[in-house]
């Protein structure tokens, strides 16, 4: 550091010639020594030339505001990379981060002692450097006043630089902060973030970032009196861009002490796109992605809600249920992009022409729930339901597909039918459960037979699956007859449940139930299997190519890990010749997935196993389908033959199903014939094959032992 005596930079060191006038005109110049430097002087201007601290001296202006360069040392030029000749005759405020530091520090300007502070000068290429600088007030003769500054470089200003330099790449914007808290330097990406360059945020205080009409007035000094207070601060807060625009920001304030001073370091990351991914997650967290509506999760927060005020302003509420009725074969035969237009479209319709205080929900799938809010009469809730069924009723456009979808609804009311969500929820389902049963396309209101009868279905399920442990379930055989010869071709293998102290329950009663809980797939499994090694007993005992015919459920075809396996283990289990076995299956079957059952129906027909499809001509209009199945023989619904032969629209469509097999050269099996009458017909007509009470009911195994022995007789009494 030098000293200087103020007396030896007196009114004495300047001349007329050379002297400083304060205003850097030409030919003005500061110097150190009188035109006859003595000794001392010539010292003084040679520790000028070589000294390695930074010096400069400067004019003050108006109000101690800084002036112009008047002289620099060697050591101050090559600290801020300018020539001397390019130094002298600067104004100060080019050469300073802020003049504001410079204001400060000539406020404490006296002839007793120099001011001292932290100052960051600007070099000749932008860069940054922090020092420490010591001021002198200088006076003249002619009270031109100056000011001996010494530059001091501060030791932590090479290891600020290289902190930036690591910081340059980080994806945090980074802001240094001198002790008056303004910007000293920037990182890029402060300028990415922000879209203001160094050079404009440079000087300048954080507060110009903060919208104080989203942050409230005065947020930032708050925030700053706090983060002085504790040394550090961090939160979220809404900060602007220089177009404008605002965002939201995490900011980070640290204070860095040192021995006399402080530094002061905001760090902050932009949050919007992390604010639009929270919102997003939060979106499909509960709302359905298709159709926009409220999904099963924001569903069951919505009905709570509504319940909850319906019991603070004791009043009645609606949960209406809705399924699509056979979406799967939609779905399936048309695609899924044309389903997903039918549920865009079944949204947008439900919601058109429900009130304000109803809400619409898709809790998945092909399900649809409505909250009716306002049900203040007994004929609000199924009025709403009405209307529902109402705006359903037109065909829906998809693809160039003009579609008729039904819809099957089931009501329930608070309090009447359930006092929270789930018990509402239940039963409302439940009710909807019964619509489809009773025809699909219609509406239910909830009763308590409803309920009654749900429970006894599960008693009956429980029961089923005891049943199956205990080995309760038997197999019995109702014959078929071949018309040209009277033997028996082949017979059916029927399930029963043989029930202890109950005795033999319907098929009606328990099938269906089975097959809605899964629980025909052991049931169907075990019945083959006793159906093979009981027809491979048959043929060991001389009984002919006898053929037996299982049934094989919609689970089992479609939904069972593999069937062909199912199938291969059977016969080799029991050394059934392949050919030798025919499997059965509805129309309703084979069209819940008519892609996967083909796939399925070929497999099989490659081990050699016979296929039928039985029940054919009812729930579903297959013809257009029936040409791509791998068919062996048709069966004709028991619902046609019993008109026979008086009605004429059962006669006709017999009479066409028969025709029709035959010119696909499939066999063609009549069930339920009950009467001498429906016999001659369908042998009339070409049916070779018929089964029925006429010839026998489904039997025991030793009871079809015996018919295959003695042979069976019409309930005439005639021999066939």
């Amino acid at each position: 550091m030098l000293f200087f005596e103020e007396k030896g930079l007196g009114a004495d060191k300047t001349s007329p010639g050379n002297g400083a006038t304060g205003h850097g005109g030409s030919g003005d110049r500061f110097s150190l020594a009188p035109a006859e430097p003595s000794l001392g002087e010539s010292l003084y201007e040679t520790l000028w030339d070589l000294t390695d601290t930074p010096v400069m001296v400067y004019t003050l202006a108006g109000e101690g505001r800084p002036g112009l360069v008047l002289e620099a040392n060697q050591a101050a030029c090559a600290l801020l990379g300018f020539a001397p000749d390019e130094l002298k005759g600067k104004h100060v405020k080019e050469l300073v981060n802020s003049d504001l530091q410079l204001a400060g520090l000539h406020e404490k300007l006296s002839h007793e002692s120099p001011a001292v502070g932290e100052v960051t000068l600007l070099a000749k290429d932008g860069t940054a450097r922090l020092v420490e600088l010591r001021c002198r007030l200088l006076v003249s003769r002619r009270s031109q006043r100056s000011v001996l500054a010494v530059a001091v470089p501060r030791p932590q200003d090479e290891a600020l630089r290289m902190a930036m330099a690591v910081l340059d790449g980080a994806l945090e914007a980074v802001a240094v902060l001198d002790q008056d808290g303004l910007i000293q330097t920037v990182n890029p990406t402060f300028s990415f973030i922000t879209a203001f360059s160094g050079e404009e945020a440079r000087g300048r205080g954080l507060e110009f970032l903060y919208d104080s009409s989203r942050n409230g007035p005065d947020c930032f000094k708050r925030i700053w009196a706090d983060f002085v207070a504790q040394g550090r601060w961090s939160g979220e807060v809404w900060s602007r861009r220089k177009s404008g625009e605002i965002y939201p920001q995490w900011l980070n304030l640290t204070a860095v002490r040192e021995v006399g001073s402080a530094r002061y370091v905001a760090l902050f990351q932009d949050l919007s796109e992390s604010k639009r991914a929270e919102a997003r997650l939060h979106y499909l967290s509960q709302y359905d992605v298709l159709t926009g509506l409220p999904n099963r999760t924001l569903f069951k927060d919505r009905l709570e809600q509504a319940l909850d005020k319906a019991r603070r302003q004791g009043k009645r509420l609606g949960l209406l249920c809705l399924d699509v009725d056979n979406f799967k074969t939609v779905n399936e035969s048309l695609g899924h992009g044309v389903g997903d237009k039918i549920l865009q479209g079944l949204a947008t319709r439900l919601e058109s022409c429900l009130g304000p205080a109803d809400t619409v929900c898709r809790p998945g799938g092909d399900e649809f729930a409505i909250i009716l809010g306002d049900v203040s009469g007994s004929e609000d809730a199924p009025a709403a339901a009405r209307r529902a069924q109402q705006a359903l009723a037109e065909p829906f456009l998809a693809d160039g597909n003009e579609l008729y979808v039904s819809v099957s609804m089931g009501l329930s009311l608070y309090p009447a039918d359930g006092a929270d969500a789930g018990t509402l929820l239940k039963n409302a389902e439940m009710a909807m459960y019964r619509a489809k049963e009773q025809g699909r396309g219609s509406f239910r209101m909830f009763t308590t037979n409803m309920n009654k009868r749900v429970n006894r279905r599960l008693k009956v399920e429980n029961l089923l699956r005891k049943a199956i442990e205990r080995k309760e379930f038997r197999v019995h055989y109702q014959p078929k007859v071949e018309m040209a010869s009277g033997l028996v071709a082949g017979m059916e293998a029927l399930v029963r449940w043989q029930r202890p102290e109950v005795g033999l329950v319907p098929p009606a009663e328990f099938v269906p139930l089975a097959e809605e809980s899964g629980l025909i797939v052991p049931i169907g499994e075990w019945v083959l299997v006793k159906a093979c090694h009981q027809a491979q007993k048959w043929r060991a005992e001389g009984h002919g190519d006898l053929k037996v015919s299982v049934n094989i459920s919609a689970r089992q075809l479609l939904w069972q890990h593999d069937v062909v396996m199912m199938v291969e283990s059977a016969l080799v289990g029991s050394g059934l010749p392949s050919e030798a076995l025919e499997l059965e299956m509805t129309e309703s079957v084979v069209m819940h997935n008519v892609e996967g059952a083909i796939a399925a129906m070929l497999r099989l027909k490659e081990m050699g196993v016979s296929l039928a499809m039985d029940d054919f001509g009812i729930g579903y209009s297959s013809l257009n389908y029936l040409k791509r199945f791998p068919l062996d023989v048709l069966k004709i619904d028991r619902s046609f033959i019993r008109g026979l032969p008086g009605e004429p629209n059962d006669a006709a469509i017999v009479s066409g199903i028969i025709s029709m097999a035959h010119d696909l050269d499939l066999a063609v099996v009549a069930e339920g014939v009950e009467n001498l009458e429906q016999y001659r017909f369908l042998q009339r007509k070409g049916c070779r094959e018929m089964q029925g009470h006429l010839f026998s009911p489904a039997v025991s195994a030793a009871e079809m032992t015996r018919i295959l022995t003695m042979g069976v007789r019409l309930r005439t009494g005639e021999e066939t």
